[in-house]
């Protein structure tokens, strides 16, 4: 064989390398699979040196790197905002000071749960500490919680202590039921704050931590409770630390280095969700500088990201939408965020999010707080750009069988079964459905924490083959033929109208899209002597743009995109976007209560589509269809 013919092969080899996996993805498959086996491995030797241990780990982050920057914080409560940096001896400090507070309160003994009922700050990040420093985990109550549902959390956590930020020290304090329950309350405040820089930070004794392992509880997190009162769960050590290996280093998170140099991590969404609390724990462990944001605020997010110098920023739900809506300015691009991660950017709103402020790179997750089920999308071109997920050849054959679509009754939100069979009808992955995720056994599935009616809900068995077992995400999920996964809709929020289900999802990015709609909200309505729910969607619009609304020309946009079934019957103008206990998502719960009943909308505009055109809804309507007088 010549010299010539060699090259030649070689050449055409490489090619049809370059080509294959181009179309099946394969280098990407293997990326993962190695990054999936690299967690795993990572946490394997953790557990033969006995060091999956947090506290441990961020005690040898702060020797290593003890001048270095650990957490910047900017309290905008204080006028001008005054930004505060703590070096990691100096982090390290204020966790001992808690630690040492925290026993010498004699209510707190190691593997016991204190309740944390505070917004974003540094001292949440140092008590944080503290408590995993002796043997303790924090309790994540959302401090937006009130009434029953706040009793209802510290109940199921059993914390014999709480510390309660003082802007919400009232709704603790003020409460009969938790008193009952003999809680000490701390309310973090500057007095508080004081006392504690008093006291002389000394590490704790090691024999707290001695016994730290893959199972030890580092948080008790809560769902956001869309379906009636929070859901807790149990958060262990070695979740984080195969995360540590795997997901972030995939997503080539920059670590802080001995000359400083290393990502800046802004997180302004809630520290008490598993999100954002995740992140700011990988900031402590791989280590890199965590800037905190006290909570969202559109104003200022870009502000803060610019004077912390941030490089990657946590976003969840609607905050990415909030901030295409602002006005635009020759700022927009001053910044150095590289990196975006989080999970529900919706594709009206991620394109323009990127090309407008320059953010290259999204890394877009699916999970839940309780599911073991897990996808990230690192995208970098338009290619991934909306896709929740990716899978090549590779993966799409491995989990054949372990990520089932299946069709569920919109109605009852049962899984549809075969009548010769009994097993589940299994959708195309084209078409979507309820995603399942298969099992081994119940044990793979943490469940949720004290609720074991609540985790047996979760699980669905027959599904492709008797005796089987599978986790329901409650999610309609569908992938294209090359792999890229995109949401569907919640479980619950999907409705059916004459006789078709309609996506609150798809309706509302086809509406989002349009011109001047700031946020679209929708969901299903029941209406009078009408079977099935209607769709409403609720609006709102940019301020300087809704004097001159054309709301007529909305729906011709819609019609080219919607189904007409799915092409929204009611319309709701409202003055702000109604979020759920997170802040920071979509609420459908209170608006499909209050429907499209004029007396319950508290005095917002509805209009209802009859024919060609959107046209005031008035009581008199409403009225007619009560007394069946009138049809839809």
């Amino acid at each position: 064989m010549t010299a010539a013919t060699t090259s030649t092969l070689l050449a055409g080899s490489a090619a049809l390398s370059a080509y294959l996996n181009a179309k099946y993805h394969i280098s990407k498959d293997l990326s993962y699979l190695y990054y999936q086996h690299r967690g795993q491995r990572y946490q394997d030797q953790l557990k033969r040196r006995n060091r999956i241990n947090v506290w441990a780990t961020f005690t040898e982050n702060a020797t290593q790197f003890a001048n270095k920057e650990c957490i910047w914080y900017s309290d905008p409560s204080i006028d001008p905002p005054t930004p505060h940096a703590y070096t990691w001896r100096e982090a390290h400090d204020w966790a001992c000071r808690y630690a040492e507070w925290f026993l010498g309160t004699g209510r707190v003994r190691p593997g016991d749960c204190v309740g944390f009922y505070l917004q974003n700050s540094q001292h949440f990040m140092f008590a944080w500490m503290g408590l995993l420093a002796i043997g303790c985990f924090p309790a994540m109550i959302n401090y937006n919680l009130v009434g029953g549902a706040l009793v209802h959390c510290v109940k199921i956590a059993e914390c014999p202590l709480m510390l309660v930020d003082e802007e919400y020290s009232g709704r603790v304090l003020g409460n009969s039921e938790l008193a009952a329950l003999g809680v000490q309350v701390q309310v973090l405040d500057r007095p508080f704050e004081a006392q504690l820089a008093t006291i002389k930070p000394r590490m704790p004794d090691a024999e707290y931590t001695k016994d730290a392992n893959e199972k030890t509880k580092y948080a008790l997190r809560y769902t956001s409770g869309t379906t009636g009162y929070p859901k807790a769960v149990m958060a262990t050590t070695g979740r984080i630390y195969s995360r540590l290996a795997g997901q972030f280093s995939q997503m080539a998170i920059r670590p802080l280095k001995s000359d400083g140099t290393g990502d800046r991590w802004y997180i302004c969404m809630p520290i008490c969700h598993a999100t954002a609390g995740s992140a700011t724990l990988i900031c402590m462990l791989m280590p890199a500088t965590l800037c905190i944001g006290k909570k969202f605020s559109a104003s200022r997010f870009w502000s803060e990201v610019r004077d912390s110098r941030s490089t990657v920023f946590t976003y969840v739900g609607e905050i990415t939408r909030y901030l295409v809506a602002l006005p635009p300015s020759p700022l927009d691009r001053q910044h150095s965020l590289r990196v975006g991660y989080g999970n529900g950017i919706r594709p009206d709103v991620w394109g323009r999010f990127q090309e407008r402020f320059g953010v290259s790179e999204i890394c877009e997750f699916y999970g839940s707080t309780e599911g073991g089920l897990s996808h990230l999308t690192l995208q970098k071109g338009d290619y991934l750009r909306n896709a929740v997920g990716h899978d090549g050849l590779i993966r799409r054959l491995q989990m054949r069988n372990a990520w089932v679509p299946v069709l569920v009754d919109a109605e009852t939100n049962d899984i549809a079964r075969d009548p010769n069979t009994g097993l589940a009808i299994r959708m195309p992955y084209e078409v979507g459905g309820e995603l399942l995720f298969r099992l081994e056994s119940q044990a793979s599935f943490v469940g949720y924490y004290k609720n074991r009616e609540a985790t047996e809900k979760k699980f669905a068995r027959n599904i492709i083959r008797r005796g089987d077992l599978f986790y329901r995400s409650g999610d309609s999920l569908k992938r294209t033929p090359d792999g890229k996964w995109s949401f569907l809709d919640r479980l619950g929020d999907t409705f059916r109208w004459k006789g078709e289900n309609v996506s609150t999802a798809e309706v509302s990015e086809v509406l989002g899209r349009y011109p001047g709609v700031i946020d679209a909200n929708v969901y299903g309505v029941a209406v009078p002597n009408h079977d099935g729910r209607a769709g409403c969607a609720a609006l709102l619009l940019d301020p300087q743009l809704a004097k001159n609304f054309e709301i007529n020309s909305l729906l011709r946009h819609a019609r080219k995109d919607l189904p007409n079934f799915a092409v929204p019957l009611f319309l709701r103008i409202v003055p702000e976007a109604a979020m759920n206990a997170t802040g920071v998502k979509q609420d459908k719960v209170q608006p499909r209560l209050e429907g499209v009943d004029p007396a319950k909308v508290r005095g917002d505009p509805l209009y209802v589509l009859r024919g060609d055109s959107y046209e005031r809804f008035t009581a008199a309507d409403w009225d007619g269809l009560s007394a069946a007088r009138a049809r839809l």
